[in-house]
């Protein structure tokens, strides 16, 4: 398996009539899934698709995203994932930014669409009542060929997605990621983690974080049906995604997803006994978590995994023993095979403890569009100077410990896990301060509970101006930004910021002010 769509197609070809996916009793065996992909691969290559062009997915998620994917892959294309949660605003600098060849969308949202950008190109899988002539329809796609098509000189090095991250600079990240990346991570996964046939996996996550690669192709790898988290009520309770969607076996989930779960039922709910298999990642595991749940439901195996984006998804792997007492601290573990590490402090090799840097197979070949930022975070580094290769500095303090293991300790930056996502409070700072009044801002992420997964957005804004307010500031960040790079609270000051002695905005002060002001 060379190809991210391999690890569909060999179950496809072994066990046609399993069930692929289950969207609440809607259900698409392999075999079908199979052809309607190799339909839309069809119709991509019919209209010009061709290796590393970007097609845009933005639809639920629901079988059309997933035979969108698989479909793209099949047609040696690049696909890139948007949330139709995002405001207009972002959603348009993402399109104008990677050029795509297609957008593949939903019937629901083809007028936004219409509006958003001029580009010709859009398929809508579920209508044939098209807004613009030059829009395709299902009808398109059903007078395709089910036979997947063929591709000359198909190479791993190939796109085979491109997902947005936060940026410092103002502006996301694409993080381009190769079949090659992406299948290392696969297999090397699949050895680890090794799950049975048959399992349901949940996915949780949206497509536009990596995280669901693992739901979705370990899924199908071993012959396995997804079942997607897509309903408005499982997000107010995700107790009501397991009591509605039986036996769920394969979880991958923020911590703060699972705290949310334990808050909710302590774990007591007789719909969580089948997991088998809880993989956490995204952000460090509040003390008392797993002990709670290993109390409850024994025979779990849960995993504590490291990664980003940017070395395709997990390079660290901890399998959390049953005997995992209240306090103790969780390793991140060990780096999977075909990776390497080193820990750097001011650029030197450190034994102990220092900032992450990986080379190998699964990591990315840089930021799409980006030259400075991929020159920044992508260096060149040997301890030989006659043989230099490629790491990706992570920004994440790890340290390795007397048992072997590595550890989380921190950020060399101000980069933060809200929820799993990824934000730079450069992005969100630099955003405010271009707003009309502001003179200058600084925002922090801190926990009012202490609890890791606890943890909100609160800005420090600058001004003279008494026409500047909350909401007016609330407006333009959720008009641009996505929801979870919202401040839970604002504050406003006509004077300057405290300073510590380096000069650098006090954070110690920010919270003070946090404390007094918001119960």
């Amino acid at each position: 398996m060379k190809f991210q769509n391999d690890f569909f197609e060999q179950t496809a070809q072994k066990y046609p009539n399993y069930i692929a996916v289950d969207d609440h009793n809607k259900k698409i065996t392999y075999k079908n899934l199979d052809i309607y992909s190799n339909k839309i691969a069809n119709l991509l290559k019919e209209n010009g698709c061709k290796y590393n062009d970007r097609i845009i997915v933005f639809t639920g998620k629901n079988i059309n995203q997933y035979a969108s994917v698989l479909g793209i892959l099949k047609s040696g294309s690049c696909w890139v994932p948007i949330s139709y949660l995002f405001p207009d605003k972002r959603i348009n600098f993402l399109i104008k930014d990677i050029k795509p060849r297609f957008i593949i969308t939903e019937k629901i949202h083809q007028k936004r669409l219409s509006k958003l950008t001029s580009i010709k190109n859009i398929l809508v899988l579920d209508s044939d009542d098209v807004v613009k002539k030059n829009f395709l329809s299902k009808k398109e796609v059903s007078k395709q060929s089910k036979t997947k098509p063929i591709l000359l000189n198909p190479c791993t090095s190939n796109l085979a997605y491109i997902i947005f991250t936060s940026g410092s600079t103002g502006n996301p990240k694409g993080v381009m990621v190769t079949h090659e990346n992406t299948s290392q991570f696969l297999k090397n996964s699949d050895k680890y983690f090794k799950p049975k046939k048959k399992l349901r996996f949940a996915h949780i996550s949206d497509l536009t974080f990596d995280v669901s690669i693992f739901d979705i192709f370990i899924c199908w790898l071993n012959a396995g049906t997804i079942i997607p988290f897509n309903q408005k009520s499982y997000k107010i309770n995700p107790l009501n995604f397991f009591k509605k969607n039986k036996n769920l076996n394969v979880i991958f989930v923020v911590p703060s997803f699972l705290q949310k779960i334990k808050d909710i039922t302590n774990f007591k709910d007789k719909s969580l006994k089948n997991i088998k298999h809880l993989v956490l990642t995204g952000e460090p595991i509040p003390k008392n978590l797993i002990p709670n749940f290993y109390k409850e439901i024994k025979n779990t195996n849960i995993y504590n995994c490291y990664g980003t984006t940017e070395t395709a998804i997990i390079s660290h792997w901890y399998k959390i023993p049953k005997k995992i007492k209240l306090n103790d601290t969780y390793a991140v573990g060990k780096l999977l095979p075909n990776l390497q590490m080193l820990l750097l402090n001011d650029n030197k090799k450190n034994e102990v403890k220092g900032e992450a840097v990986v080379c190998g197979s699964q990591i990315s070949i840089g930021y799409w569009n980006n030259q400075f930022q991929t020159e920044r975070y992508f260096i060149k580094y040997s301890e030989n100077k006659l043989f230099y290769q490629k790491y990706y500095r992570t920004g994440d303090y790890l340290s390795k410990r007397r048992d072997g293991l590595y550890y989380y300790e921190g950020r060399t930056d101000n980069q933060v896990k809200i929820r799993g996502h990824r934000i730079e409070l450069e992005e969100l700072d630099n955003f405010i301060k271009n707003i009309i009044n502001v003179i200058d801002v600084k925002s922090i992420a801190y926990s009012r509970t202490g609890i890791s997964t606890d943890l909100e957005l609160f800005s420090f804004i600058r001004t003279e101006s008494k026409k500047l307010n909350k909401s007016k500031v609330l407006d333009n960040i959720e008009n641009n930004l996505p929801k979870y790079m919202s401040p839970s609270n604002i504050f406003f000051s006509d004077l300057d910021f405290k300073r510590n002695q380096n000069g650098k905005v006090d954070k110690k002060e920010l919270i003070k002010i946090i404390l007094k002001n918001v119960l």
